[in-house]
């Protein structure tokens, strides 16, 4: 799974970040199904339970910051039309924009 993390549809940031998930699902999946209970698989079921909540929070952390460029973006955008339009740019122009 991890070489996924080189294909090129792949670079974006969400998308390594899911693909990371993934693996930590697939990783405790394995634990459970193929080894014997033991102090040792539990341990390493706990970190890994612990890598997949980090991995979450970073990945809503990335949304709400990606949400939030985009909200910034936006306004900036509007700021930019009323401007244009307090100022009074001819229509051939605001088109430009």
């Amino acid at each position: 799974m991890i070489h996924n993390l080189r294909d090129p549809d792949a670079r974006d940031i969400l998308t390594i970040v899911q693909l990371a998930i993934l693996q930590c699902f697939m990783v405790r999946a394995t634990a459970i199904t193929t080894v014997t209970p033991t102090a040792v698989v539990t341990v390493a079921v706990t970190v890994v339970d612990s890598l997949v909540m980090v991995a979450l929070v970073m990945m809503v952390v990335i949304m709400v910051a990606v949400v939030s460029l985009a909200v910034i973006a936006a306004v900036g955008f509007l700021v930019v039309i009323a401007e244009a339009l307090l100022v009074g740019v001819p229509s051939d122009r605001m088109t430009a924009i």
